[in-house]
C-alpha cells in the first residue's frame, strides 16, 4: 500500500514490547543463548478469547458466607458461553506484531491432499507460496550439516526403509536468516520492512489505541465513512479517523467484534446483513512431537 503511493494508519491495541516494533522477541540475546527460557515469554502473551463461567469456581476472596448471584461475572468469564461451544484454547496476542513476536517460524507447504485445489489451483498456489516465502524469509533446511540434524535424518531413513512410507524426511522450513553468530527469527516488522516502517510521511504506528466503531456514511452504509479510535493512554480520548481505504485485520475473533459493535451500536444507520458474523469459528488443529534417540544412535 506504501508502494502505491497510499499514507497508512496503523492501529494497535497493544503496546511496543520489541524493538524494532513488531520484530520477534526470539531474537534477542538472552533468548539467542537460552532458547529454553522463551517458552515462558510465549505463555505470558497469550490471552484467551472466551472463558466460559465455571459453576464450581468460586472465587476465594469472597466472603464463603457470602451467596453469588446467577450472572455473576467473574475473571471476564462469560455466563451465557456455553462451555461445550468454547473454543478453550484460541488465544491473541496484543501488542505490535501480535503474534507474529513469538509463532514458531514454522513455514511448510501444504501437499497433495492437504491442498484444497478445487478453490486454488496447485499451480497458482506454489507461484503464491514462492512469493510468501521470499517476504518471510524461509529457509529450507536452516540447521543442515550439524551433527543432531543429521543424526535425525539419517535415523529416519533407516526407519522408513522397513515401512510402506516414503523415505524421503526432510527438514522443516523455517522463517529465519543466519547472521553470523545467530538465527534472526522472522517478525512482522521484516515483512513490513525497514524502508516503509522509517516512511515517516506515508507510515504511522498508533500503538495503545483501541478501534472501536466504524462510522458508515449517512448515504450509503456500504461506505465507511469513519473509524472511532480510543486512546488507552492516561487521557483515554476518542479520535475519529477518516480514509479512503478502511481494512480491518484483527484475525477472526476480534474482527467480527468491531464488526458487531459497529453494527449493533449504530442499527439505525447500518441495512447490511452479516448472518454468519462470528459464527462457524473453530481452533486449528494443533500437534507437537518430540524426537528421542535411542542410545544405539547416539553411540554411532
Amino acid at each position: 500500500i506504501i508502494d502505491a503511493g497510499y499514507s497508512v494508519i496503523m492501529v494497535e491495541a497493544g503496546a511496543k514490547e520489541s524493538d524494532p516494533p513488531g520484530s520477534h522477541l526470539k531474537n534477542a540475546f538472552r533468548y539467542q543463548r537460552d532458547i529454553n527460557s522463551f517458552t515462558s515469554i510465549i505463555k505470558g502473551h497469550l490471552q484467551t478469547l472466551s472463558i466460559p463461567t465455571n459453576v464450581n469456581i468460586y472465587p476465594d476472596t469472597i466472603d464463603q458466607t457470602a451467596e453469588l448471584q446467577n450472572g455473576t461475572m467473574h475473571m471476564n468469564q462469560n455466563p451465557e458461553q456455553e462451555i461445550k461451544k468454547n473454543l478453550s484454547a484460541a488465544a491473541a496476542t496484543y501488542c505490535v506484531g501480535g503474534m507474529g513476536t513469538h509463532w514458531t517460524c514454522s513455514v511448510p507447504r501444504l501437499r497433495g491432499k492437504e491442498r484444497f485445489s478445487h478453490l486454488i489451483p496447485d499451480k497458482e498456489m506454489d507461484q503464491l507460496y514462492e512469493e510468501a516465502e521470499k517476504f518471510v524469509h524461509q529457509t529450507p533446511d536452516p540447521y543442515n550439516g550439524t551433527m543432531l540434524q543429521s543424526t535425525v535424518q539419517e535415523a529416519l531413513i533407516e526407519h522408513y526403509k522397513l515401512s510402506s512410507l516414503p523415505a524421503d524426511p526432510k527438514a522443516l522450513p523455517l522463517a529465519v536468516r543466519y547472521e553470523e553468530p545467530y538465527n534472526f527469527w522472522t517478525g512482522p516488522y521484516d515483512i513490513l520492512l525497514e524502508k516503509n516502517y522509517n516512511n515517516k510521511d506515508l507510515f504511522k504506528l498508533m500503538d495503545q489505541h483501541l478501534a472501536t466503531l466504524l462510522h458508515p456514511s449517512d448515504d450509503n452504509s456500504a461506505i465507511i465513512d469513519g473509524l472511532l479510535v480510543k486512546d488507552l493512554h492516561y487521557k483515554k480520548q476518542f479520535i475519529n479517523i477518516k480514509a479512503k481505504i478502511y481494512i480491518i485485520c484483527g484475525g477472526a475473533v476480534l474482527t467480527p467484534q468491531l464488526l458487531y459493535n459497529s453494527m449493533h451500536r449504530q442499527q439505525e444507520t447500518w441495512d447490511i446483513e452479516m448472518p454468519a458474523l462470528g459464527k462457524y469459528l473453530c481452533e486449528q488443529t494443533l500437534a507437537f512431537c518430540q524426537i528421542a534417540l535411542k542410545k544405539n544412535i547416539v553411540d554411532k
